[in-house]
Order: C-alpha cells, then sequence, then structure tokens
C-alpha cells in the first residue's frame, strides 16, 4: 500500500520560521541584558567600596574661611528682619561669603545671604561671584576656569545634586579640579580631582551609562535608580 502524506499549508512553514526567529531573538537579547546587568552591578560593588566624590559638612568646613568676627555687627535676627520675609527660615549658617562675614538662611530649596557687616542682602548669585566661590575652593586663578553650564546629569551629578541645583555650573581647571556651582543658591554642590578615588571615578562613567540604557524613555527612571547616589552623603 502506497503511503499518503498530506501536503501543508504555506503558513505553516511561516509560523515555524517566526517561531525559530523568535527563539534567536530572545535568547541573544537575554544574553546582551545579562551582561548590561552584570555591567551595572560589578560597577556598583566599585562605587560602594570606593568613595564617590561628594561635597559634605566636612568638606564645606575645610575648606571655609575662618569667621571674621571682628566685622559681625548684626545678630541673626537683625539679619533675618532685613530679607523682609514672614516666618522664620529653615537653617541659618554664620559663615564667611566672598571673604565677608555673612548670615546663610536656608529657605526650602532656595538661599539667601544677608552680609553681617552691613545688613546687604544677596538673593542672586550671577556668575562672576560663582566663579569667585568655585575659585576659592580650589584656591586657583579664576581667569584659568573654564565655565560651563551642565545641561543633563553627567556621572558626577546624577541622583541627588541633579535633582537639587540643576542645571549646575561646572568650572574646571587645566589640573583636572572640577567644581560644581548651583546658580540658585551659589553653593558648590560638587568637586573632583584627578586625584578622586580612581576606581570610583572609572566606575561611575560605566554605571550611570548603564542606568542611561535601562531608563531609556521613561521619565524619572535614571533620578530614581541613582538617588542613592550622593544624597546620603550631603
Amino acid at each position: 500500500m502506497r503511503a499518503e502524506y498530506k501536503k501543508l499549508p504555506k503558513s505553516h512553514g511561516r509560523l515555524k520560521y517566526l517561531k525559530k526567529l523568535a527563539i534567536l531573538s530572545h535568547r541573544w537579547t537575554g544574553a546582551a541584558f545579562c551582561v548590561l546587568f552584570a555591567w551595572w552591578f560589578i560597577s556598583g560593588l566599585f562605587i560602594m567600596y570606593f568613595d564617590y566624590p561628594g561635597v559634605d559638612a566636612a568638606a564645606r568646613l575645610a575648606r571655609s574661611d575662618v569667621l571674621d568676627r571682628a566685622h559681625v555687627t548684626l545678630t541673626a535676627s537683625e539679619a533675618w528682619s532685613r530679607l523682609h520675609l514672614q516666618g522664620e527660615p529653615d537653617a541659618v549658617t554664620l559663615a564667611m561669603f566672598d571673604r565677608r562675614p555673612a548670615y546663610l538662611f536656608r529657605l526650602g530649596g532656595a538661599r539667601a545671604v544677608v552680609f553681617a557687616d552691613n545688613g546687604q542682602t544677596r538673593t542672586q548669585f550671577p556668575p562672576d561671584l560663582n566663579l569667585r566661590t568655585a575659585a576659592a575652593w580650589t584656591g586657583q586663578p579664576a581667569g584659568i576656569a573654564k565655565a560651563e553650564t551642565v545641561t543633563s546629569p553627567d556621572q558626577w551629578t546624577v541622583g541627588g545634586i541633579w535633582n537639587r541645583a540643576a542645571p549646575p555650573t561646572k568650572y574646571s581647571w587645566p589640573d583636572g579640579s572640577q567644581v560644581y556651582v548651583s546658580p540658585a543658591t551659589g553653593e558648590v554642590v560638587q568637586y573632583t580631582t584627578r586625584a578622586s578615588p580612581g576606581l570610583a571615578r572609572g566606575s561611575a562613567p560605566f554605571h550611570t551609562g548603564s542606568i542611561s540604557l535601562r531608563c531609556a524613555g521613561i521619565p524619572g527612571c535614571g533620578a530614581a535608580w541613582s538617588s542613592g547616589f550622593p544624597e546620603s552623603r550631603q
């Protein structure tokens, strides 16, 4: 007896091809994402154990000028009254600002300065003032610094810094020093040098790069993934 074979429709061949294509795509896409996640995980370990550059209270104190108490003529209450604002400030600090004693009032995310020698107020922080602040932080001449507005988070401003100070101005010196100053508050928010911990410096671009790849097209994703980056040290 002769065997009979039923001819399969052409659609069956197309489905078989699509199935093979789906299996192949799934296999290699999975392999690529495994590499990406491993890359992100390992670079994160380096950042955990090799300190990420940041500006904390100790760094600010170490770089602040000695307070000129002889020229402090106003109390904190008198200085606050010069701003003609209702209520009370969130925080107040007496320190040197632009080589003069001043009360620094914190108002939510903003900052106001009242100079303690004559009551002059400052609520705006122009580029020339911020350049002097950055130069004083590094101890280098302001004239050789290169200023650049950071329009998107880089490896040193992701997460908490960018959320609080965007968009900061970056001042760079030929020796590799980089100072980020917030135009909204006139304060230094980040500082790096060529002597910054090498492994953390090298791992940060890889770590933040993987965040960018994973968060493509997802609003706010980068800030959420990087929220531990250096805000916990501030």
